[in-house]
C-alpha cells in the first residue's frame, strides 16, 4: 500500500494537530518545603514534518503550545489550593515548546520537547523561583524547560499521553506532571 493509502486511519503516525485536555500534579518549593498542587489545562500539538516528510511517517517535529493552571493557595494549603487562611495565589504556564518525536508503530511515540515556559503568578511568593520577572513584571516570568511524553492511541483520532515537564529556574525548579486526552485533527 502507499503512504496515501495509509494516511487518514486516525493512529499517532497520522496526527497533525492535536488538542489534549489534561489533568496532573504541579509540584515545587513554596519555602516551607516541596509541596503539590492539582493542575488542569490544554496542550497543543502541531506536527509539521507530517507536511514537510510526508514519506516518513515515523518521525514526529513540530511546535507544542496551550495553557495550565493551578490554584496554589499560599503555604500550607491542600492539593487544591484552599485552607491555608492567607492570600491565595493562581499560577500559570503558557508553554512555547519545539518537539520531536518517534513513532513506534501506529500506537506509540515517544517524544522529547523544550523551549521555554511564560509562567504567571497573582502572588509572587507563592512560587518562588528566584528570577526576575518578564517586561518589567514580577507577576510574569519566562523561564527554560524540558520534559518527554509518551504517548499511546487508544482508538482512531483518540490517545492518551504522559507528560514530565521541568521549568528550569534560577532558584526553585518547577514540575508538573500530566495526564493528558488527545483529539487527533488533520
Amino acid at each position: 500500500t502507499t503512504i496515501e493509502e495509509k494516511r487518514g486511519t486516525g493512529t499517532l503516525r497520522d496526527e497533525v494537530v492535536g488538542i489534549k485536555p489534561l489533568v496532573g500534579v504541579l509540584s515545587y518549593d513554596d519555602g516551607t518545603g516541596n509541596t503539590a498542587r492539582g493542575a488542569a489545562g490544554i496542550q497543543v500539538d502541531m506536527n509539521l514534518a507530517s507536511n514537510l516528510a510526508p514519506e516518513n511517517r515515523a518521525l514526529y517535529a513540530g511546535i507544542q503550545t496551550g495553557a495550565i493552571y493551578s490554584h496554589v493557595g499560599g503555604a500550607g494549603a491542600g492539593f487544591f489550593g484552599g485552607g491555608s487562611g492567607v492570600d491565595s495565589g493562581n499560577f500559570l504556564i503558557l508553554p512555547a515548546n519545539v518537539k520531536i518525536g518517534y513513532n513506534l508503530g501506529d500506537i506509540v511515540r515517544v517524544s522529547a520537547h523544550g523551549g521555554g515556559n511564560f509562567l504567571y503568578r497573582s502572588v509572587i511568593g507563592a512560587i518562588p523561583t528566584g528570577d526576575e520577572g518578564f517586561l518589567g513584571s514580577n507577576n510574569w516570568g519566562l523561564l527554560p524547560n524540558a520534559g518527554a511524553e509518551l504517548e499511546f492511541g487508544l482508538a482512531p483520532n483518540l490517545s492518551l499521553s504522559l507528560r514530565p515537564d521541568w521549568t528550569i529556574a534560577p532558584g526553585n525548579d518547577i514540575f508538573t506532571g500530566s495526564l493528558a486526552l488527545g483529539i487527533a485533527l488533520g
